[in-house]
């Protein structure tokens, strides 16, 4: 079988000698390694720990400074009792963790740390690798049009000039956030992933927990050690799974066009307000995806989810209980904003950017290029018919809105809240808008 994966660059710390007596990663190693490739979509990593101070009781994979594997530190090493004769030879010191490379960036960095028991985590390896597109082998009918953004940046506006077009099936229902590819996206990437029994669930156990799976219990480092099945689980199974998702989103909304009077479309249309890996494992799987990265002045954008969340009487948008509008602004809202950059920046060689300003002031020639980008008919009656469609009047619209006019909406970071408040948004947001092309004074047409 082709490799799946390998490993473009490898390094570990020498500064971890502080908090760590030895270690070593001894599957994968870097590409001078026969270690450094893999035939499946499951990367091994597995080898020693041992703390200098403290017991190592477990490693950790982090991506993208989360932690997405746990894997114990359970097993003595007989091998290593030459080497180190004064360590207690049933020291638990041996771990082996399995990483699921569905819904990882194709270029990819994992970082493999140490868990002491005081509480300390210590960097054992630094892996820079690749892996090639999950090849399904199906051939969809129907094609993804994905609307990254945040939210109060005009996506209900842009959903629904989506949805008036005839060849985009959007589920016609306000405000258009029915995410049906995301529920298969998400079915592909957890299923696909081996058994981690600190996090996920047990072989005994899984059943009794009906509101959730988890990653697969059965695949575990005790099965893949028989060939064949490690085989099935780690490329047969995935590319199986990933059949059954596509054709179960081209079914559904093959059957949402018919109920809504379409004639078969060309695509389907949903938003996405959270980048993560949904985007990056729809454009693997689907190689004719296309993208529209949605932005609007993250200082209006801050008015406006503050005045929403008022006007509703609740906070939403990723707001943690309790949380100031200040800490809000520093913390979660800087995030989601950096996310969307590095997105952007990631994938602007295949995505079309719009803005919510040049929706609002220059609507016509914004129709027009999205269609274009989406290769659909950019005629004048069709930009016609988007735009009619987008600001079609209703309670829902009027009710969704915090400003009497879009154009009020734009540049409302100067006109309200205080002077400090004003200087928090500038300062925390004031960089990141230089990818999207706006000023640092804000929007210029």
């Amino acid at each position: 079988m082709a490799p799946v994966w390998e490993i473009l660059e490898f390094t570990e710390p020498e500064e971890s000698e502080e908090h760590l007596r030895t270690w070593f990663i001894e599957i994968p190693r870097g590409a001078e390694s026969e270690e450094h490739q893999g035939d499946l979509y499951t990367m091994d990593i597995k080898g020693w720990v041992v703390g200098r101070h403290a017991r190592a009781t477990a490693v950790e994979l982090v991506y993208h400074n989360h932690v997405i594997r746990t894997a114990p530190v359970r097993g003595p090493r007989a091998d290593l009792a030459p080497a180190f004769p004064d360590l207690d030879p049933s020291l638990d010191m041996h771990f082996h963790s399995m990483l699921g490379v569905v819904g990882l960036r194709p270029e990819f960095e994992i970082d493999v740390q140490a868990v002491l028991e005081n509480g300390m985590r210590v960097s054992m390896a630094h892996i820079r690798a690749r892996h090639e597109p999950l090849r399904t082998g199906y051939d969809p009918k129907i094609r993804p049009i994905v609307l990254t953004c945040l939210g109060r940046s005009g996506t209900t506006w842009v959903m629904r000039m989506l949805h008036h077009h005839p060849e985009v099936v959007v589920y016609d229902r306000h405000p258009y956030e029915q995410t049906y590819a995301k529920y298969w996206m998400h079915m592909l990437r957890v299923l696909t992933q081996p058994a981690d029994r600190i996090n996920s669930y047990e072989e005994e156990t899984f059943h009794n927990e009906i509101f959730e799976l988890g990653y697969n219990p059965f695949y575990d480092v005790v099965v893949s050690q028989q060939k064949e099945v490690r085989e099935w689980f780690g490329r047969e199974y995935v590319e199986r799974l990933a059949r059954f998702c596509q054709s179960s989103v081209d079914d559904l909304y093959a059957t949402i066009a018919r109920a809504q009077g379409q004639e078969p479309p060309a695509y389907f249309a949903e938003k996405h307000q959270w980048p993560n890996y949904i985007p990056v494992l729809m454009w693997e799987i689907y190689p004719q995806a296309k993208e529209i990265f949605l932005v609007r002045d993250f200082r209006d954008m801050v008015f406006s989810i503050l005045a929403f969340d008022r006007k509703r009487g609740y906070p939403g948008f990723g707001r943690p209980e309790g949380r100031s509008d200040e800490d809000y602004v520093r913390m979660e809202l800087r995030e989601m904003a950096l996310n969307l950059r590095k997105s952007w920046v990631t994938r602007r060689d295949r995505a079309h950017l719009v803005r919510y300003e040049d929706l609002v002031f220059n609507p016509e020639d914004t129709a027009r290029g999205m269609l274009e980008y989406l290769e659909l008919d950019a005629s004048p009656a069709q930009v016609k018919q988007l735009l009619a469609g987008g600001t079609d009047e209703s309670d829902q619209l009027r009710a969704h809105r915090t400003s009497e006019r879009p154009e009020d909406s734009i540049g409302r970071w100067r006109r309200e809240g205080d002077e400090r408040f004003r200087e928090l948004c500038n300062d925390v947001f004031g960089e990141i808008l230089d990818d999207f092309g706006y000023s640092e004074v804000g929007y210029v047409g």
